[in-house]
């Protein structure tokens, strides 16, 4: 038997462990002082050693103290900010991984902030999906970072909008005569660049989900229903963010207009008659938390949809 030492490369604290032949030879994450973020490289092995020893103590460092808690949070919806709830009571360890394709990498957030004890904002370059493993490493409760941290809202669920590529919405307006058109702006999740193209308003399609109708009663009013095709926006990077505007001159106002919802697996048995979203309440600033871009499809925030009672009805 024989003890390995090893040193940690933030606090450069050193601790020898008894080795593990069969197991983890390598250590990752310093388990010496209280918070520290470093990692354990491995110094030499002492072949004549039987018993490790504990690192002597250090003014102003805490001793690490082991702590079987661990939180894993699943970011289904590729965001360049993700809010971490992991309700752990302390400052975790964190360890990323994301998807590059099919395959998870791990990398390190350009930045990660403890907004409290329970909750941590990390921060990329681009945007991401992927899971983030929380590590309660010590017993310490770390407290909110000042008196004027605001509360962070929970990871926000995203629904599906389009249905194979093509939006569903319902206008007071007629959309056809003269031709309308709706402009889809996005905010690319990668190069930041802004971007805009304008669709022509189409019929509803009888192959879609709401094919089998062309108007609907909302709220005591006439809706028309129309489409938009929305594959040519997405030059745009996976996770990028949309809103809809008035393209200047014509008829179309998201004001009058709603989007209509098809539930998995998108038939015309599928159509949602309880819900709604309205067109006007994505903005440039709001569509960032709000909205999505995802093979070709678009998300909508589930906040940002509403539940409406009496039912809408088909005509």
């Amino acid at each position: 038997m024989a003890v390995v030492k090893y040193k940690c490369d933030k606090c450069l604290r050193v601790i020898d462990i008894v080795r593990n032949v069969s197991g983890m030879e390598t250590f990752g994450r310093c388990n010496i002082t209280d918070g520290c973020k470093g990692k354990l490289k491995q110094q030499e092995i002492l072949s004549n050693f039987i018993t490790g020893s504990i690192p002597p103590e250090v003014e102003g460092l805490n001793n690490w103290v082991q702590r079987k808690l661990l939180y894993t949070h699943n970011q289904t919806v590729k965001r360049k900010e993700w809010t971490v709830k992991h309700f752990l009571a302390t400052e975790p360890s964190i360890q990323v991984h994301v998807y590059d394709g099919l395959v998870l990498v791990e990398i390190t957030p350009t930045q990660i902030i403890t907004i409290d004890k329970n909750t941590t904002k990390l921060v990329f370059t681009q945007a991401y999906d992927g899971i983030c493993q929380c590590i309660a490493r010590s017993t310490n409760v770390v407290e909110p970072i000042s008196k004027n941290s605001v509360a962070v809202k929970e990871e926000e669920v995203f629904i599906q909008a389009s249905v194979s590529n093509v939006l569903i919405f319902a206008s007071l307006v007629d959309l056809l005569t003269p031709q309308a058109y709706v402009r889809v702006h996005w905010l690319d999740s990668k190069s930041n660049a802004l971007g805009y193209i304008d669709q022509i308003v189409e019929p509803n399609s009888t192959i879609l989900s709401w094919g089998d109708f062309t108007k609907i009663l909302y709220k005591g009013k006439q809706y028309t229903i129309y489409t938009i095709n929305v594959v040519a926006p997405i030059t745009a990077d996976a996770g990028s963010s949309f809103y809809f505007d008035t393209y200047m001159g014509n008829s179309f106002n998201p004001s009058s207009s709603i989007v209509l919802f098809t539930g998995s697996p998108f038939s015309k048995f599928d159509i949602v008659k309880n819900k709604v979203f309205d067109m006007n309440t994505l903005d440039q600033t709001s569509s960032l938390m709000y909205s999505s871009f995802h093979d070709g499809e678009m998300f909508i925030g589930d906040s940002k949809i509403k539940t409406v009672y009496p039912l809408i009805k088909t005509i």
